[in-house]
């Protein structure tokens, strides 16, 4: 639960800092983004700084919003899409 909690702080850090997602990767929704391995998540979430107009996302930027990705997921239903992390 702790780890949940952390998870969920770090995400309201990181958003604070992002807009709304672009189209592709933030039309995943919870249900494919946990089902689907660390590498296809981590092109999820890649594709989703990209939509927002960052061409070269850092390796530590995308982790992050991967994380922060994670926790929104353990506490949505499966079929909410990404691009509502950041309230768009």
């Amino acid at each position: 639960m702790k780890k949940l909690i952390s998870v969920a702080a770090a995400g309201l850090v990181l958003l604070s800092a992002l807009t709304g997602c672009g189209a592709s990767g933030g039309n995943t929704t919870c249900k494919d983004f946990r089902a689907s391995d660390s590498s296809k998540q981590t092109e999820t979430i890649t594709q989703i700084l990209k939509d927002k107009g960052d061409s070269k996302p850092s390796p530590l930027k995308v982790s992050a919003y991967k994380l922060t990705a994670k926790g929104f997921c353990e506490v949505k239903s499966p079929d909410t899409k990404l691009s509502e992390m950041s309230g768009s």
